[in-house]
């Protein structure tokens, strides 16, 4: 269920030659001094989607979508057999600022049964047109924007890396907690040329351990 070939903190290994930005402090702005020097000695934290957070119950995450993605949400289960996860997948006919459908899946981690990871995907229904592909990369842009503009975070990718041939990494940040947020374009040529002949997507990952997913592993001295 990871749209990107790497972990969230391998690729903050990886971007930019191996390279990782410790995320400048931001100035408070004017008149605002005091709210902003909190929120910066914070930091950013990454929490969830929306009202989902993690830790929460499938029941809870429930609850959580009907606030945040109304009660018209196309909800199924899934279970990944290899990870030992499950999964609660809401499907939306529109979510800001992506084109078109959208969908949400929200991950139970293997051992804990609470949520671990949640991610937000938009893809086109075929071989993207270049007014599609451009759509996403213009919504990959604005989300970097959004999470740029937040507290900074303890890492943070110094800019947007390939990701394979066709591929694309935009933003990578991880905070005090080891919390990550990855926003990340798939079926997109890196260097904007020679585009492939293939969907084209957009995903936003967030995980609660960026270091250590929670997923199933074979016990110590099965082999």
């Amino acid at each position: 269920m990871a749209l990107a070939k790497y972990s969230i903190a391998a690729i903050l290994a990886l971007t930019a030659g191996a390279a990782i930005a410790q995320a400048p402090a931001r100035a408070p702005a004017p008149g605002a001094a005091q709210a902003a020097t909190a929120s910066v000695a914070a930091g950013m934290d990454i929490r969830g989607f929306r009202s989902a957070t993690f830790g929460m119950t499938p029941a809870q995450v429930r609850a959580a979508i009907t606030r945040d993605l109304g009660a018209g949400a196309k909800i199924e289960e899934t279970a990944n057999a290899l990870q030992g996860t499950t999964a609660i997948v809401a499907t939306v006919p529109s979510l800001d600022p992506g084109p078109g459908q959208a969908q949400v899946s929200y991950i139970f981690g293997a051992s804990s049964k609470v949520l671990t990871n949640i991610n937000v995907f938009w893809a086109t229904p075929g071989v993207a047109s270049d007014a599609e592909r451009n759509a996403l990369i213009a919504a990959g842009q604005q989300l970097t924007a959004y999470f740029q503009s937040q507290p900074a975070p303890v890492k943070a990718s110094p800019g947007p890396s390939a990701n394979g041939a066709e591929g694309v990494i935009l933003y990578v940040a991880i905070d005090k907690k080891n919390a990550g947020v990855q926003v990340a374009l798939n079926g997109v040529s890196p260097d904007g040329k020679n585009q492939p002949k293939t969907p084209s997507s957009l995903m936003v990952t967030y995980v609660q351990d960026a270091d250590h997913p929670d997923v199933k592993t074979l016990r110590a001295g099965s082999f």
